[in-house]
């Protein structure tokens, strides 16, 4: 198994099918977000021309950067940044043949991982900047 494959089946991941066929998946860090789709079914790749990838924005698709081709794989990934942390994110990704005609469309949520913060101490110790000023500790 490729890196790649590890990496799609062990990332935080939220999945979708889309009529039987076709897998996708968006996997967030802090501030972006990665998008992986498979090809549809019924379909090579030598059919496809262009995956095009969309973030929903208040109900508007705006378009980010296109997906490509990952390596001699029948899936495509695009990543996607300046996102908040802790917030689910809804994307599209649109598969064009070569006319260039919409062949496919997949739905895709995803979540962006939360901040990590600094763990509140178990016990706080005073230390002296003057070697010993008689302070408790």
């Amino acid at each position: 198994m490729s890196k790649v494959s590890v990496l799609r089946y062990v990332a935080i991941a939220a999945l979708l099918v889309t009529g039987g066929y076709a897998f996708g998946e968006a996997y967030g860090t802090f501030e972006c977000m990665g998008v992986v789709a498979d090809l549809p079914g019924g379909y090579t790749v030598g059919d496809i021309s262009e995956v095009r990838v969309f973030i929903d924005d208040a109900g508007v698709w705006k378009r980010q950067q296109d997906a490509v081709r990952v390596g001699f794989e029948d899936y495509y990934a695009s990543s996607v940044f300046g996102l908040e942390p802790d917030t689910s994110y809804d994307f599209k990704v649109e598969f064009y043949d070569n006319v260039p005609a919409l062949v496919d469309t997949q739905y895709l949520t995803g979540v962006t991982r939360a901040e990590t913060g600094i763990p509140t101490p178990l016990a706080e110790v005073y230390v002296s900047t003057a070697g010993s000023d008689g302070g408790a500790g």
